[in-house]
C-alpha cells in the first residue's frame, strides 16, 4: 500500500507497529484543508521577519496563504500477521480509507 504524510507525522511509526515494512518512496505537495498564517514582525533594518517563538516584539503583518505543504510519500509492505493478499488502501495525512 502507499500514503502519503507530513514531515515528522507519527503515521509512518504506526504502520510498522501494525507489522508492515515501511519504504519512503518520494516527495510531493499537497493542499491542507485550512489556510496558514504567517506573522511578520519589522526587523532593524526595517524588514519584515517571521515571528519567533518567545518574540515580545508586535506583530506587524499576518499574511495568510493557501495550506500547501510538503508530504513523504512512503510505501508499506510484507505484514507479518495479516492476509497474505492485503486490501488496497488509501492514507493520505492520517485518515485511512
Amino acid at each position: 500500500m502507499r500514503f502519503e504524510a507530513l514531515p515528522g507525522s507519527a503515521l509512518p511509526a504506526q504502520i510498522v507497529a501494525l507489522g508492515y515494512i515501511v519504504e519512503k518512496v518520494g516527495e510531493s505537495q499537497r493542499i491542507l484543508p485550512n489556510a496558514v498564517a504567517q506573522r511578520f514582525v519589522v526587523s532593524s533594518s526595517c524588514a519584515l521577519v517571521p515571528v519567533t517563538e518567545g518574540s515580545t516584539a508586535p506583530v506587524t503583518v499576518t499574511a495568510t496563504n493557501a495550506g500547501i505543504a510538503a508530504v513523504e510519500q512512503e510505501s508499506a509492505s510484507g505484514q507479518t500477521n495479516g492476509p497474505s493478499k492485503p486490501e488496497s488502501r488509501t492514507i493520505t495525512a492520517g485518515c485511512m480509507t
